[in-house]
C-alpha cells in the first residue's frame, strides 16, 4: 500500500492546496493520505466533505510543534477526531504561539 503521512498545504507552508495535494498523490499512487500541515487542520477541513468517496482515503492529521529539553521538535499526529474541542483549542493556541514567533523574528 502507498501511503503518505506528512504533506503540508498551503495552510502552513506547502505550496499546494490542500486539494491541489490530493489531486497529485492520487495521480502519483498514493492509497491513503494525511494532510499534516504545523499547527492547524484546516488544509484537511477545506477538502474533508468533498473529498469523501473518492478511491483515495484521507485520514486527519497535523504536525504539532513544541519544545523539549529546550529542543524544537515537531510530532505529526494521525486519525485525530478533527471535532473534539479540546483539540482544537490547543491548536488555536499552538497557532497563536507560531504568530507570536513569527512576529518576534520580524
Amino acid at each position: 500500500m502507498n501511503v503518505d503521512f506528512h504533506s503540508h498545504s498551503t495552510a502552513s507552508d506547502g505550496e499546494l492546496t490542500a486539494l491541489e495535494l490530493l489531486r497529485r498523490a492520487e495521480h502519483n499512487g498514493v492509497q491513503l493520505m494525511a494532510i499534516t500541515d504545523h499547527d492547524t487542520m484546516a488544509g484537511y477541513l477545506s477538502v474533508r466533505d468533498q473529498w469523501q468517496g473518492q478511491a483515495m482515503r484521507l485520514i486527519t492529521g497535523v504536525e504539532l510543534s513544541c519544545v523539549w529539553r529546550k529542543q524544537l521538535i515537531h510530532i505529526v499526529g494521525l486519525n485525530l477526531n478533527v471535532d473534539n474541542p479540546q483539540l482544537q483549542e490547543g491548536l488555536k493556541s499552538q497557532q497563536l504561539a507560531r504568530l507570536q514567533r513569527a512576529q518576534l523574528i520580524g
